[in-house]
């Protein structure tokens, strides 16, 4: 099995079932769109923390990246939870407002993880 052709396979199809191009990914993933092009074509690797953050940010699991075809409308399933929710709303904020919602919820964390 070549598992760099598949994880591209399936990162191009959960992108895809989103309406999301290769450009809006690569901002949430901060990494280059032509880094992610190469990826989807499954011309080049990805390390593992990216993979962790790709399929935490689609609710699928590594397997189901790996190994796995992931289906469109299982997905399309998983933009109902709340996760899901919360991702479309995501994209319809700036930038700046995304930085200010990251940096309160970090202090949130920050407040229950003393106490």
């Amino acid at each position: 099995m070549d598992y760099w052709k598949n994880i591209g396979t399936n990162i191009r199809l959960l992108r895809k079932s989103r309406g999301l191009t290769i450009e809006d990914l690569a901002c949430v993933l901060d990494i280059a769109p032509g880094f992610l092009g190469l990826v989807e074509r499954g011309t080049r690797g990805v390390s593992l923390a990216n993979l962790a953050r790709i399929s935490i940010f689609f609710n699928v699991t590594l397997d189901q990246l790996v190994k796995g075809r992931v289906e469109a409308e299982q997905y399309a399933a998983d933009k109902n939870s709340l996760m899901g929710k919360v991702h479309d709303l995501a994209f319809a904020l700036t930038e700046d407002e995304l930085k200010v919602i990251t940096s309160n919820a970090k202090k949130v964390m920050a407040l229950k993880s003393k106490g």
